[in-house]
């Protein structure tokens, strides 16, 4: 029996896309853009583009930050918009995002009831992440929190869990990730020898690319 859980956020327990589509549509109002999706399209690329160097450890989060709204509000022409105080908008309207995927809390409620100890292991922001767990009410089931922010180290970056070890006080072993993210969750996990679990909530499994892979939540009750 693993001895600790560790639990990706953004697109495994809470649904990142839903909050972002929430966010960036009334930051666009809030700055009197009128919102289309070919705009959001031309954010999101340069967003992916910016967190890839993020995990090649090629530039900082605080980098990322300061520049995916200036880079978008520069590609629109809306040189007057302050790129760094909308990201900061950005990230409390996330912060607003209750919104969950699928079976997540009954999920959580039922290893927690298992006698599992729970913690979050996230690239987030730490208090954006914070009010979005409590906002949908599943804050109460985590032991502990290992956010990048905090941690000083970003997944797939094996320091980042071999920080998480050292605080638990626990063997490889004894450690189970559960994420979606190829290129953090089971990266990570890999490099540094900790079990994972691939959620493959978008069909896209890779062959052995984690010791367990589920399309479902749910799917972990019986696989631990």
């Amino acid at each position: 029996m693993y001895k600790a859980l560790l639990f990706d956020l953004d697109d495994t327990l809470l649904d990142f896309k839903a909050a972002e589509d929430y966010a960036f549509k009334k930051l666009l109002q809030e700055s009197n853009i009128p919102y289309n999706q070919q705009l959001f399209l031309q954010y999101d690329e340069i967003n992916q583009n910016l967190w890839r160097q993020l995990e090649e450890q090629i530039i900082t989060k605080q980098y990322l930050f300061d520049q995916r709204f200036t880079r978008f509000f520069e590609a629109l022409g809306y040189d007057e918009l302050d790129g760094i105080a909308a990201e900061r908008r950005f990230r409390q309207l996330l912060g607003e995002g209750a919104f969950l995927m699928p079976n997540a809390k009954e999920t959580l409620s039922k290893l927690k009831s298992a006698g599992y100890k729970l913690y979050t292991a996230s690239n987030g922001v730490y208090q954006t992440q914070i009010r979005r767990m409590q906002a949908t009410k599943i804050l109460e089931f985590f032991d502990g929190h290992f956010i990048s922010e905090m941690v000083g180290y970003e997944k797939p970056n094996p320091k980042f869990f071999d920080y998480i070890l050292d605080e638990l006080n626990l063997a490889k072993k004894d450690v189970l990730m559960i994420g979606d993210g190829l290129n953090s969750d089971i990266k990570g996990a890999l490099m540094s020898n900790i079990d994972c679990v691939y959620y493959d909530f978008k069909n896209q499994s890779q062959a052995n690319c984690a010791q367990y892979t589920i399309k479902s939540l749910l799917e972990l009750l019986t696989l631990i």
